[in-house]
């Protein structure tokens, strides 16, 4: 991997370091901050709503990518594991990545499954289509 690759890669997984505490935190209701429409957002209210409850779905998703990073970067070079076992390793990250990712567009889309919604959004109204 190239100075600059790695560089990105060390930058985004630090970034997601600091980011990792604000997920419990939106999980439980322990902050405003997501509450209200930020006046960059384009999107408008519904889907403000939708995107802060596909963020902790969003998070485990970013989480495993960095893993997976992080495994084809330092692990299997450290390791000097096979080019079959990366393989592996890269096709059940991507069945393991798209299936979570399937989920993450049901959650902004339909609000389901429920569990995997903060608590205080699981009833959110905004998920409702709209009716003539």
């Amino acid at each position: 991997m190239s100075l600059t690759g790695l560089i990105s890669f060390g930058l985004l997984a630090l970034l997601g370091l600091v980011a990792l505490p604000q997920i419990p935190r939106l999980w439980r209701h322990e902050t405003t901050f997501y509450d209200r429409v930020p006046s960059w957002w384009a999107g408008g209210e519904r889907g403000w709503s939708a995107w802060v409850r596909t963020l902790p779905v969003g998070a485990c998703l970013a989480y495993l990518a960095i893993l997976m990073g992080l495994y084809l970067a330092v692990i299997s070079p450290a390791l000097k594991l096979s080019r079959q076992v990366d393989l592996i390793a890269i096709w059940v990250f991507l069945v393991v990545f798209f299936t979570i990712f399937a989920v993450m567009c049901s959650v902004f889309l339909f609000n389901w499954p429920k569990f995997l919604v903060p608590k205080h959004l699981r009833e959110d109204k905004q998920a409702d289509p709209p009716r003539p």
